[in-house]
């Protein structure tokens, strides 16, 4: 594909590129680590060598994203702030796909009143700020109209490999503007940086084919050549497509069978079992999540496909619709753990935020449409109200962002932690309150290893087993007291080799012959282990 640059192209790539930083401002990132960065980002952490990760048990298991992982191997090794950048670049990614389809169906980057009063509002929707404040103030949450169902979502606060969806976003984009090897293409970096999108691909990559294989019959029938090198000059390329899409898809097919694979199917199912019923429930059970919020979602999918109607979207957005819906259907009636950790509503995160697009870039067209006759000599002022709120938003998500990391209960967990930090040593395991979710970046931000969390789990059954047992047995000691509490710390350094042990409670103490206090603050205590 070649792209000719002129003066004006430049220009108009520049305007985007500054917009896109403001949207990404505006939207905001977590600081480093937080949430499902110290799950998706240990392996890679890890493997770039920092502090004694290596030895971390759950470091040490089966990487179960091994492309992202190297991707993260490599960015942490140069800087880690490249992290921001990259999210900053997926961000800008996404809004170039929402204003590219809304504009393909409704015309709106054809006329700057129209454009402007669309980016204005997405900037709104997607505004951190904005959300917070409404969330506070009326009790809606705004998320709803670009995340998806089960607390599933394509953006999120923090940078992770489930962000790369955004690139079936630009699938779609590419799709209709015939780019057809392109958005393979970006099918299979999503799916490979995210197996779970391997799902989402398979039906996107099925809709591309089909609707190519339909548009070149049509093509041979209307040029009067219905005949068998005629059927197979409309097989071609759709097959060549999706033989692309399933090329880069297998190296992930097959490592995920070989390593990832049941080792028996009792142990399979116990293991998922536990997933679905006991960890993730919100995402992973229909009669869980179903509810208001979703019926919300699901109304605005179904005006998204009534909106692409007659459009070269339609087929493709159906597809992800009837799929998942399908899908879902089967997993309801049968109960399916596997099926419910496949989780085929995960389809919602592409096309809630999709369909919202949709429903914004209609109403500007059709409001600007029946005022704009009326309006000439207000197009300026429409063009600046969009402007306003762009930058509005940008400068609100500066301030919240600034913000990010400042919280009493941060800093507090924070000298706990910069503790461990300044006196870490080789062989050291921290023991910390599994369930507390205070704890959860303390491998990310100590380089220390830990001897288990609920955030974080392994995702061999084998290995989520172990996980799961090792969680009880850290419960089991928290909630314990006198020499139970000190037999269960014996069973877990056996377990785990641990050396030091974090204690929550202003006045709680550890009582074990082999503890000895090293460090105590208004909230936590540490206690090492005689060795």
């Amino acid at each position: 594909m070649k792209i000719h640059w002129n003066k004006e192209k430049l220009i108009t790539a520049g305007v985007f590129i500054l917009i896109a930083l403001a949207f990404g401002v505006a939207y905001t990132q977590s600081h480093l680590y937080e949430s499902n960065q110290n799950t998706k980002f240990l392996h890679g952490i890890a493997q770039s060598g920092f502090g004694y990760l290596q030895q971390d048990w759950l470091a040490k298991t089966i990487d179960p994203l091994p492309a992202f992982s190297f991707l993260v191997y490599l960015t942490y090794s140069v800087n880690q702030n490249l992290f921001y950048l990259q999210y900053l670049i997926l961000l800008g990614v996404y809004l170039f796909s929402l204003i590219a389809i809304a504009s393909y169906l409704f015309g709106i980057r054809k006329s700057y009143p129209e454009l402007f009063a669309f980016l204005g509002l997405i900037f709104v929707l997607h505004s951190r700020w904005v959300i917070n404040a409404v969330q506070r103030k009326l009790g809606f949450n705004l998320e709803l109209l670009h995340d998806g169902l089960a607390q599933q979502y394509l953006l999120g606060l923090e940078y992770q490999n489930s962000t790369f969806g955004v690139l079936i976003l630009l699938a779609f984009y590419l799709f209709l503007k015939r780019r057809y090897v392109w958005a393979a293409l970006c099918l299979g970096v999503a799916a490979i940086l995210h197996s779970a999108y391997i799902f989402s691909a398979a039906l996107v990559t099925l809709a591309f084919c089909l609707s190519m294989f339909w548009e070149n019959l049509q093509g041979a029938r209307t040029a009067g050549k219905i005949n068998l090198r005629a059927l197979l000059q409309a097989v071609k390329q759709p097959f060549w497509v999706g033989l692309l899409v399933l090329v880069m898809v297998l190296p992930v097919l097959w490592y995920n069978a070989a390593y990832l694979g049941p080792t028996s199917p009792a142990i399979f199912a116990q293991a998922m079992h536990i997933q679905v019923y006991d960890r993730i429930p919100y995402h992973s059970l229909v009669s869980v999540w179903l509810n208001t919020g979703a019926y919300v979602q699901i109304a605005i999918m179904l005006v998204g496909l009534i909106l692409a109607w007659r459009s070269r979207l339609f087929p493709v957005i159906l597809s992800l619709f009837l799929g998942g819906l399908i899908v879902t259907i089967i997993q309801v009636v049968t109960s399916s753990d596997d099926l419910a950790m496949l989780a085929p509503w995960r389809v919602s995160i592409l096309l809630v935020p999709l369909s919202t697009a949709l429903i914004v870039g209609w109403l500007v067209h059709v409001i600007y449409g029946w005022l704009g006759p009326r309006l000439q000599s207000m197009q300026y002022a429409v063009v600046l109200v969009g402007v306003v709120a762009m930058i509005s938003c940008t400068q609100l998500g500066w301030m919240l962002q600034k913000d990010y990391g400042t919280s009493y209960r941060y800093q507090r967990v924070m000298r706990m932690m910069d503790f461990a930090v300044k006196n870490e040593a080789p062989g050291q395991v921290y023991l910390v309150p599994p369930g507390e979710n205070d704890y959860d970046n303390f491998r990310l931000y100590t380089g220390i290893p830990i001897f288990i969390n609920w955030k974080s789990t392994p995702y061999k059954d084998v290995e989520y087993l172990q996980w799961y047992q090792r969680v009880q047995l850290a419960n089991q000691f928290y909630g314990a007291n006198g020499p139970q509490r000190c037999e269960l710390l014996s069973q877990i350094v056996a377990d785990g080799g641990i050396t030091e042990v974090v204690i929550q409670g202003k006045q709680a103490t550890l009582d074990c012959p082999s503890a000895t206090e090293v460090f105590r603050d208004t909230r936590y205590s540490v206690y090492a282990l005689s060795r």
